[in-house]
């Protein structure tokens, strides 16, 4: 049997973007339908279920040259390697991970790089090197400060300060009607290493949805001023004025003697 569904908003991936995408449609009154190909969505930006069960990012289980040499076994060898880990984590880690179970891993790969769209606007090394305070962007609607990181593939370094993300980073230069809220947006490579984090794609993803539901069919034409002041009144904080990490001023960071050690 077909059913026909319609909608206002077809979002494609319920990863931490497309997922962040559709809940702030849904929330400002958009019909949204999410597509989904895994039996799972949120991707590693949801830390605790309902049921209470906890979601876990291993990181680093091969690097895109070996998923390319591997081909089908990538999948195989990738759900070993993340056994061999939750077991180290068992072990070495009882006090904490003793108690618990694994039970369900991810079907696929999250792809750290790969291709990336041309939009209206390409975040660039220099983007992340001016920082806020050198940008003039009046479209700003996410705000990063992570690294630039590539995990040893090329060199790294620490940022300065944090630096904002250009709303015109998501609209694609050849197709109108379609945001791109994932690590597939408008970034340059070194662009891409610093705010490709599931943090970052959670705000874009916001940001998208509430494109949307402001803006529908005429997106592209988004007021930038409008837009982001609706995601201040959610409490999102698309400028340091409105928050950034002060959004949450009971939450404290961890302190360094407390954190788990590498290695």
């Amino acid at each position: 049997m077909t059913a026909t569904l319609t909608a206002d908003l077809c979002v494609v991936g319920a990863g931490s973007g497309g997922f962040a995408a559709a809940c702030s449609a849904a929330r400002l009154g958009v019909r949204v339908i999410l597509l989904e190909a895994a039996d799972g969505v949120g991707g590693t930006s949801i830390r605790t279920y309902p049921n209470g069960d906890l979601n876990m990012n291993p990181l680093h289980l091969m690097t895109g040259a070996e998923a390319f040499e591997l081909g089908s076994r990538a999948r195989e060898v990738a759900f070993a390697r993340a056994r061999l880990h939750w077991h180290l984590l068992q072990t070495r880690y009882a006090d904490t991970f003793g108690a618990w179970k694994r039970t369900w891993m991810s079907p696929a790969l999250g792809v750290r790089e790969t291709h990336r769209l041309v939009g209206r606007y390409v975040l660039r090394e220099q983007d992340l090197d001016a920082g806020l305070a050198a940008q003039d962007h009046d479209d700003i609607i996410a705000i990063a400060d992570h690294s630039v990181d590539f995990h040893g593939a090329r060199p790294s370094r620490e940022l300065d300060g944090p630096y904002g993300i250009p709303f015109r980073c998501l609209l694609p230069k050849e197709v109108d009607n379609l945001i791109v809220a994932c690590r597939g947006a408008s970034f340059s490579s070194i662009g891409a290493s610093s705010c490709r984090l599931s943090r970052t794609m959670m705000v874009l993803g916001q940001a998208a949805g509430t494109a949307v539901a402001l803006f529908g069919a005429d997106v592209m034409q988004a007021d930038p001023h409008k837009l982001r002041n609706q995601l201040s009144n959610d409490d999102a904080a698309p400028s340091l004025a409105h928050g950034w990490l002060d959004v949450m001023a009971d939450i404290a960071p961890i302190p360094a003697h407390e954190r788990m050690p590498r290695g």
